[in-house]
């Protein structure tokens, strides 16, 4: 009886004690609940967070600890900058210039102090001042080579010339006549001379009696209607031809066809106008302007050292086509000795070179062989050089310097 009051008793108190508790563990979870809402609306009103990056892999574990690798970032991507024009090694850009070249017709390769460079047209860039070797070749076209002084940018505009073509093969010789025909031959010889002394003194005996006699007055027939209309149609035929030709003179004169091509020019019209009766003023004037047009094509082709190179186009070729129009022309007479003394120049330059040094002096001897002062610097040059001046051989040639 008394164990089951004591059992009584105990349940009695742990109910109390748990009616007691209550109120705390009421407030003890909705604390929990108002913490578990908070935590969920920072999570949602929270700025997102960056993504992580790649994953290092991790260091092998073999052996001893080694250190991880560092961490490398990604530079942005750069556009390149568009290649500069052609330049050439070893040159500082204090010390250089520009060289255009350009060709017609197009597509010649460029080849610079041995070096080649490129297709006409072409630019190359921080060339070096001073003298350079050029040379120009082309399928089908001759090369040209000369050299030329860069002082600043220059531009090289050059005409190729197409290959000569090959000359035709040579004919069959006739055969030599046979014994009858030489002796036929030799047998009439004899009285053909007989005959023809005769005539000679019977010629001279008539004019000899002829001029003994008194000339008798010739009367000249008058001309006839048709004659006359015959001669009128004539004159105004040349007429018209002559003013076409003047048409033509001018359209080559402006077109710059001035002495080319043969046949079909400015000089050559000009000059067949020259007998005109009524347009030989017009072709005066027209060979004035022609030689002024000349003059200036040769002082260009100076400038860009183009002195006998192309055969078509260069400055000795222009002066002397003014010297044939007019022979006493001291711009002229001036621009050949101006060719004289740059292939001179180039001569005493490599005077260390005999053989290219007598190539420029017989170049120059080509243009004025009778200058004093080609004579006087080979003779300078040979001297240095240890040689006689009886000793060298010398013939004018007119090739561009290579």
């Amino acid at each position: 009886m008394r164990a089951t009051m004591h059992h009584l008793v105990n349940a009695g108190s742990r109910a109390l004690g748990f009616v007691s508790t209550l109120p705390s563990r009421l407030v003890s979870a909705s604390t929990g609940v108002l913490m578990t809402a908070g935590i969920a609306w920072l999570v949602v009103m929270a700025p997102p967070m960056p993504a992580p990056s790649s994953p290092q892999p991790e260091p092998a574990t073999t052996g001893s600890a080694q250190s991880p690798a560092p961490l490398t970032t990604a530079s942005t991507p750069t556009i390149p900058d568009p290649p500069p024009p052609s330049t050439l090694p070893d040159a500082s850009a204090a010390d250089t210039l520009l060289l255009r070249v350009e060709t017609k017709p197009q597509g010649a390769t460029i080849i610079l102090d041995g070096q080649k460079l490129g297709i006409t047209p072409f630019t190359v860039g921080r060339v070096k001042t001073g003298y350079h070797a050029l040379r120009l070749e082309m399928d089908q076209y001759s090369p040209v080579s000369f050299d030329l002084e860069l002082n600043e940018d220059t531009v090289v505009d050059l005409t190729l010339d197409t290959l000569p073509t090959p000359p035709p093969p040579p004919t069959a010789l006739r055969k030599p006549r046979n014994e009858e025909e030489t002796d036929s031959a030799t047998t009439t010889e004899p009285s053909a001379s007989k005959e023809v002394v005769a005539s000679l003194s019977t010629a001279v005996t008539s004019d000899a009696r002829a001029s003994d006699a008194p000339p008798e007055p010739q009367t000249k027939p008058a001309p006839t209607e048709s004659e006359r209309r015959q001669k009128q149609q004539e004159n105004q035929k040349r007429q018209q031809e002559e003013a076409t030709w003047l048409k033509e003179a001018a359209r080559h004169l402006k077109a710059d066809r001035l002495t080319r091509p043969k046949g079909n020019n400015a000089q050559e019209l000009y000059r067949k106008l020259l007998e005109s009766d009524t347009l030989r003023p017009e072709a005066e004037a027209g060979l004035r302007q022609v030689a002024a047009r000349l003059l200036a094509l040769g002082q260009a082709d100076l400038e860009a050292w183009r002195l006998v190179q192309p055969k078509e186009g260069n400055a000795l070729e222009r002066f002397r086509a003014v010297l044939s129009l007019d022979d006493d022309n001291a711009e002229a007479k001036a621009g050949l000795e101006e060719i004289v003394d740059r292939f001179l120049s180039l001569a005493q330059r490599y005077a260390n070179d005999p053989d290219k040094a007598r190539e420029y002096l017989q170049q120059a001897e080509s243009v004025l062989p009778d200058s004093a002062r080609i004579t006087e610097i080979r003779s300078s040059l040979l001297r240095q050089a240890g040689q006689s001046p009886k000793t060298d051989s010398h013939a004018p040639s007119a090739t561009a310097p290579n």
